[in-house]
C-alpha cells in the first residue's frame, strides 16, 4: 500500500510539474520567441523554379542575410500551379517567422483573376513584409531567325496565320503576348509551361517561336547572342537593353512590370517582420547586392508592410484588367 502511495504521488508531482511548465510556456512563448528570432534556420518558399527573376531576388538577399547578419536561410522552390503551390504553403505555415513567401505579382495581383477558386486568400492569409523590386519582361526571338523587329515579327505572324506560337511560364510571361496578340489580330497559339526557364529552353531550341520572359532570367541568353529582343514592356527603354523600344511603342498605353515582394503567414507577430523587414531593407541597400541586382535588370523597389498591402490592392486591380483583356479564361 506505501509503494502503491508513493508512487502515485511522485507521479501527481510530474505531472504537475510538466503542467505548469507547459503553461508557464504558454504565458511566455509569443513574446519571448519574437524576441529571440530567429533560432533557426528561416525558409523563404519562391513559388517559381530556380533560376527565376523571384528566386534569383531571393537568393541574393539570403546571401546577404546570413552574411551580414549571421542568418541562415533556406531556398525552398515550389513552382507550379501559376506560383499557388508555394503560395498556399506558406498561407498554411506557422505564424512564427520562420516560414517567409517570396512572392509576385502573380501571387498577390493576377492569381486573382487567373482563378475561379484560389487555394489561399492574397490579402487575409498573409502579413505584408516589404515590396522588393521589379523587372519588365522582353519579347525575344531565337537568334537565328531572320526577325530583328517588332514589325517584323507582326508581319511575319500575319502572313503565317495560326502557325506562329508563343511560349509563356507565368501570368507575367503570358499577359503582354496575348494582349499584344489580341490587340494586332495575329493568330498566335499559347504554348504553357510551369515555370518560365523551361519556356526559354524551348525558345532556345527552336520549338516556339517567341516568348516573352523577366529580363533577369533573359539577359545572358540575349548577351550570349542566343535571343534576340524585340521590345520591352517598362516605359522607357532598359539600360541593360538602350537600343530595345517598349511595346508601348506598339500597343500604345501598355506598361507591365513584374514585381517581387516578401509576406508572411497572418498572425506573424508584428516585432518578427519588422525585424525581417529592417534586415531585408539592409541587404536591399548593400552596394554589393544592389549592383548584382541592377546587373540581372531587376531594379529595387522598398516598402514598409501597409504600403505593400496598398499596393497589392491596386495591382490586384490593374492585372484582372490585363487578364480580362487578354480574355483568359479563370481555371
Amino acid at each position: 500500500m506505501t509503494r502503491t502511495t508513493t508512487i502515485s504521488g511522485q507521479s501527481t508531482r510530474r505531472t504537475l510539474c510538466a503542467a505548469l511548465a507547459l503553461v508557464a510556456s504558454a504565458l511566455v512563448s509569443p513574446q519571448a520567441s519574437a524576441q529571440a528570432w530567429p533560432q533557426r534556420p528561416v525558409t523563404f518558399i519562391v513559388p517559381f523554379a530556380a533560376g527565376t527573376a523571384t528566386d534569383v531576388m531571393a537568393r541574393f538577399i539570403a546571401e546577404n542575410l546570413t552574411k551580414s547578419h549571421g542568418m541562415t536561410v533556406v531556398i525552398d522552390n515550389r513552382p507550379g500551379a501559376s506560383a499557388s503551390i508555394g503560395a498556399s504553403a506558406v498561407a498554411r505555415a506557422a505564424s512564427d517567422g520562420y516560414t517567409i513567401l517570396v512572392g509576385s505579382s502573380t501571387t498577390h495581383a493576377a492569381n486573382a483573376a487567373l482563378f475561379t477558386k484560389l487555394s489561399y486568400d492574397p490579402v487575409k492569409d498573409f502579413k505584408p513584409i516589404t515590396l522588393l523590386g521589379y523587372v519588365p519582361q522582353v519579347m525575344m526571338v531565337n537568334a537565328q531567325s531572320p526577325i530583328r523587329t517588332i514589325d517584323e515579327f507582326i508581319a511575319h505572324a500575319k502572313t503565317n496565320r495560326g502557325k506562329i506560337n508563343y511560349a509563356q511560364g507565368s501570368s507575367g510571361n503570358l499577359l503582354p503576348a496575348e494582349i499584344l496578340n489580341r490587340r494586332k489580330d495575329l493568330g498566335m497559339t499559347m504554348v504553357s509551361y510551369k515555370s518560365p526557364p523551361q519556356a526559354m529552353q524551348d525558345l532556345l531550341g527552336n520549338q516556339v517561336d517567341m516568348m516573352f520572359g523577366d529580363l533577369s532570367v533573359s539577359i545572358a541568353n540575349i548577351q550570349g547572342n542566343k535571343l534576340r529582343p524585340l521590345a520591352v514592356t517598362s516605359k522607357a527603354p532598359h539600360p541593360l537593353l538602350p537600343n530595345v523600344a517598349p511595346l508601348a511603342n506598339t500597343i500604345e498605353g501598355f506598361e507591365l512590370t513584374t514585381w517581387m515582394a516578401m509576406f508572411a503567414p497572418a498572425g506573424t507577430p508584428d516585432q518578427i517582420v519588422g525585424r525581417l523587414r529592417s534586415a531585408v531593407h539592409a541587404a536591399l541597400a548593400d552596394p554589393a547586392t544592389a549592383t548584382r541586382i541592377s546587373d540581372a535588370g531587376m531594379r529595387v523597389q522598398v516598402s514598409t508592410g501597409p504600403e505593400l498591402g496598398a499596393y497589392v490592392e491596386s495591382e490586384t486591380r490593374k492585372w484582372a484588367g490585363y487578364v480580362k483583356e487578354a480574355q483568359v479564361q479563370p481555371q
